[in-house]
C-alpha cells in the first residue's frame, strides 16, 4: 500500500511492450491523476486488444486514421449481434475513449516513435491564429443532460437515507448500522459545500484543513497543487457547520479506527512510511513539513502543497499512543481510504435509495455540480437581484455575467470560463435566466433553494424533494 503503481501492457506473445512501459512510467500517462490512468490504461488495453483480435494482429504503431474510424464503428454502432448492441457505448464514453488514445499517440509523435497519429486534430484558422483544434472523431452525441444537479433538500434526503439509515418519510429506521457514518457524511457535505473534486476531497491530510479557532461563518484552506488537476492549487471556501462536522469525525470515529490499527500493529506493516516532525503553515501554498524515514534517517523538508499523493498516504506522526496516519479519510480498521473507495461508497448510500423507492443516483461529481449552480445563483442574486436596478436595467446589465462565471470558474478549479458554462451550468441557460434578471427584490426566486426548485420544474435536470415532503 502507498508504493506508486503503473500499468503494464503485455503482448499476447507475453512479453511487455518497451515503448508502452516507457509511456506508462516516465510518458504522458504517468502525468495523469492516479484515477485518470487507470481509466487511459483501461482504454489503451482495450484498443491494443481490438488491433489484435480484429485487425489480424495489428501493431499499434502501425494504426492508421481508418482503424480508428473502424474502432469507432465497432465500439459505437455496430449492431450485428444482441452481445454488441448490449455493448455498444455513447457519446460521453466515446470521447474518453479517444482522448485515452489521442494521449498515447501525441507522445508516441513527440518520441518519433510514429509519423503520425490515427487521431487527426482540425486545423484552427482565423482570428485567434492557426493551431491543432479538436479532434476528428470527436462524437456529436454528448449527452450532457445525463448529469444531474440536487438542491439541497434533495441532497440531505439523499445523505439521510444513504448514510444516516433514515426512511423515505424522513423518520429513523433504527435497522441497519452503517459504521462509517460520521465519515461518510462528513465527506458528502466536503463535497457539496465546497465543490472540490473527489480527488482533492479524497487526498487531504489532517493538516490540510483551516483551523476552527477562527471566529468567522466561512473559513478558507489551500488545496494541495498536487491535488489539483493540472497540478494546480487553489484556495478554497468551506462552511463552518460543514468544518465542524469534519472535526467531530477526527475526533470520534477516526479516532476509534486509529486505535483499533494501532492495537493490531497495521501501521507497522505499511513500508516505506514518513514520520512527519514539524509542520509550518506560513500561509497556504508556502506551508512545509519536515520528516524523516521510519528508522530515524536524516529529516527532509518540503513544501506540503508538492507532496504527490502516494506519499501523502504514507505520511505519519508519532503520538504517545503510538503512529498515527495524517491522511484525513481512514477505513474502519484505521488504514488510509483509497480515493477509488469512495465510488463505491457512493454506490452503496444510492441502493438505500432504491431500496426506499427512490431514483436517486448521486456520485461525488454531481455534489460538485450542485456546487456550482448553488454559487452561480448566488452570485447572481448578489450582483443582479440586489443591485437596485429595475428589471429592464437589469437585461442591459449582463455584462456583469462574465463576473459571475469567472468567480465560479475559480471556485471549481477551471481553466477556462467555457468549461463552467458547457459542462456544469446547463440546467439555468435560456429561458430560466430570464425569470431571474425580471425578478423583483421581494420576488420568491431570490431565494437560491426557491430558484434551484424552479429550475428543476423546467428543466427536469435538478432532483428536488417533492413539496409535500418538504416538512420532512
Amino acid at each position: 500500500m502507498g508504493r506508486t503503481t503503473y500499468p503494464i501492457f503485455i503482448s499476447p506473445q507475453g512479453w511487455p511492450d518497451p515503448d508502452l512501459v516507457e509511456f506508462a512510467v516516465s510518458g504522458d500517462l504517468a502525468a495523469k491523476a492516479r484515477s485518470t490512468q487507470t481509466t487511459y490504461a483501461h482504454e489503451i488495453w482495450a484498443w491494443l486488444d481490438f488491433l489484435y483480435e480484429k485487425k489480424h494482429g495489428l501493431d499499434w504503431r502501425d494504426a492508421t486514421v481508418e482503424d480508428l474510424r473502424d474502432y469507432e464503428y465497432w465500439r459505437c454502432r455496430d449492431t450485428k449481434s444482441e452481445d454488441r448492441r448490449k455493448r455498444l457505448v455513447g457519446g460521453d464514453t466515446w470521447q474518453k475513449i479517444l482522448a485515452a488514445i489521442a494521449c498515447l499517440y501525441d507522445w508516441a509523435v513527440h518520441r518519433k516513435i510514429v509519423a503520425t497519429s490515427p487521431a487527426v486534430y482540425r486545423a484552427l484558422t482565423g482570428r485567434g491564429g492557426s493551431g491543432r483544434g479538436r479532434l476528428e472523431q470527436r462524437p456529436t452525441d454528448v449527452q450532457r443532460s445525463d448529469v444531474r444537479w440536487l438542491t439541497r433538500r434533495a441532497y440531505e434526503r439523499w445523505r439521510r437515507i444513504g448514510f444516516e439509515d433514515y426512511n423515505a418519510a424522513g423518520l429513523r429506521r433504527g435497522i441497519e448500522r452503517i459504521r462509517t457514518t460520521s465519515r461518510n457524511v462528513a465527506f458528502a457535505d466536503f463535497a457539496y459545500g465546497t465543490g472540490l473534486r473527489r480527488r482533492e476531497i479524497g487526498g487531504l491530510l489532517t493538516i490540510d484543513l483551516p483551523r476552527l479557532d477562527e471566529d468567522a461563518s466561512m473559513l478558507s484552506g489551500w488545496l494541495a497543487a498536487a491535488l489539483g488537476k493540472g497540478r494546480r492549487g487553489r484556495v478554497f471556501y468551506i462552511d463552518r457547520r460543514h468544518l465542524t462536522r469534519v472535526y467531530a469525525y477526527i475526533r470520534d470515529q477516526r479516532r476509534l479506527s486509529i486505535k483499533r490499527a494501532q492495537h493490531h500493529g497495521r501501521y507497522d506493516e505499511i513500508p516505506d512510511k514518513m514520520i512527519v516532525t514539524n509542520v509550518r503553515r506560513l500561509g497556504g501554498r508556502n506551508a512545509t513539513v519536515t520528516y524523516t524515514d521510519e528508522f530515524g534517517g536524516a529529516p527532509q523538508r518540503n513544501v506540503l502543497n508538492a507532496v504527490p499523493l502516494d506519499q501523502r498516504m504514507r505520511m505519519f506522526q508519532q503520538t504517545e499512543d503510538g503512529l498515527e496516519p495524517l491522511w484525513l479519510w481512514l477505513r474502519e480498521n484505521g488504514l488510509p481510504q483509497p480515493i477509488e473507495r469512495w465510488n463505491s461508497v457512493f454506490a452503496e448510500a444510492n441502493k438505500r435509495m432504491v431500496r426506499e423507492g427512490l431514483k436517486q443516483h448521486v456520485t461525488p461529481h454531481m455534489l460538485r455540480h450542485s456546487y456550482a449552480l448553488h454559487m452561480l445563483c448566488q452570485a447572481q442574486n448578489a450582483y443582479l437581484l440586489r443591485s437596485g436596478m429595475a428589471p429592464d436595467e437589469r437585461r442591459q446589465y449582463q455584462a456583469l455575467f462574465g463576473n459571475v462565471w469567472e468567480l465560479v470558474r475559480d471556485l471549481l478549479g477551471h481553466a477556462s470560463v467555457e468549461t463552467t458554462k458547457d459542462w456544469y451550468l446547463e440546467p439555468v441557460r435560456g429561458l430560466h435566466w430570464q425569470t431571474l434578471l425580471m425578478a423583483q427584490d421581494d420576488s420568491p426566486v431570490a431565494d437560491t433553494d426557491t430558484i434551484l426548485s424552479l429550475v428543476s420544474k423546467h428543466s427536469g435536470l435538478v432532483y428536488d424533494v417533492p413539496k409535500d415532503l418538504r416538512g420532512n
